[in-house]
C-alpha cells in the first residue's frame, strides 16, 4: 500500500493512569505547558525502547506517578504541523498507543515542569469532559470498559 503523505511520521506512547478510590476510578491528566488543554499523557520512544517501555516511563514523567503497566488499550492517529518550526518538518502524522497503568506511587508535584504546567487526579467522568481531544476521550472510554466495575488490568 501506499501513501500519499509527504511529512513526517512519528511514533508516540502514553497511558490512562488510574487508581481506585472507592468504587470510583479516577484518573490523572496533564495539561501541557502554555495551553488550557487537559490531555493524556504521552510522549516519544525513544531509540532501542520498546512501546510499553516508553508508555511507562513518559506517564511517569508527565505526571510524577511512579506505575504498574498494565493491558494495550489501543492507538491512535493524527496529523499536526510543527509548530516548533524545525526545518523540514511541517505536516508530522503521529501514531500514539496507550495503556493502562496502574498508579502505585509517586507525587503530582514532580511532574516534568520544562513540558508541564500541571498534572491532577479526576473522577473517570469529570476527565472525560475536560479531555481536549476526542479520540483521547474514546481511549479513555475504552479504558473505563476494561477496568470493568472492580477490575484492575
Amino acid at each position: 500500500m501506499t501513501s500519499s503523505f509527504n511529512g513526517s511520521q512519528e511514533k508516540s506512547a502514553g497511558g490512562v493512569i488510574y487508581r481506585r478510590n472507592g468504587s470510583e476510578v479516577e484518573v490523572c491528566l496533564i495539561r501541557p505547558k502554555e495551553t488550557k488543554r487537559w490531555q493524556l499523557p504521552k510522549g516519544h520512544i525513544e531509540a532501542g525502547e520498546e512501546t510499553a517501555d516508553a508508555a511507562l516511563r513518559e506517564t511517569e514523567e508527565e505526571t510524577g506517578l511512579n506505575g504498574e503497566l498494565g493491558s494495550f488499550i489501543d492507538a491512535i492517529e493524527y496529523a499536526f504541523t510543527d509548530r516548533y518550526g524545525q526545518e523540514g518538518k511541517g505536516l508530522i502524522h503521529k501514531q500514539v498507543s496507550f495503556y493502562l497503568v496502574r498508579a502505585v506511587g509517586g507525587s503530582l508535584t514532580e511532574v516534568d515542569a520544562t513540558e508541564i504546567q500541571c498534572a491532577q487526579w479526576m473522577e473517570a467522568n469529570e476527565a472525560l469532559t475536560q479531555l481536549s481531544f476526542e479520540n483521547e476521550r474514546r481511549i479513555l472510554r475504552h479504558a473505563l470498559k476494561l477496568l470493568g466495575p472492580e477490575q484492575d488490568v
